[in-house]
């Protein structure tokens, strides 16, 4: 996982967004599979709240699998 500090100037919104990341992949990791995944934040990720990023993610866990 990488977020810029371009997309996330404090080293709080970065690990937060790395928090989400990590969480978000643990629940969907059975659904994936044994994939090696790099996900790497664009744009202003840290404006989003925890559940819209959460929600972002989910559609691109489900985008990957088909």
């Amino acid at each position: 996982m990488a977020v810029s500090r371009k997309n996330a100037r404090r080293a709080v919104d970065r690990n937060r967004v790395k928090r989400v990341m990590r969480e978000s992949f643990r629940r969907h990791q059975d659904f994936l599979g044994g994939r090696d995944i790099l996900v790497i934040a664009q744009g202003p990720v840290h404006i989003l709240k925890n559940p819209e990023l959460e929600k972002e993610l989910s559609l691109l866990w489900r985008k990957l699998v088909r």
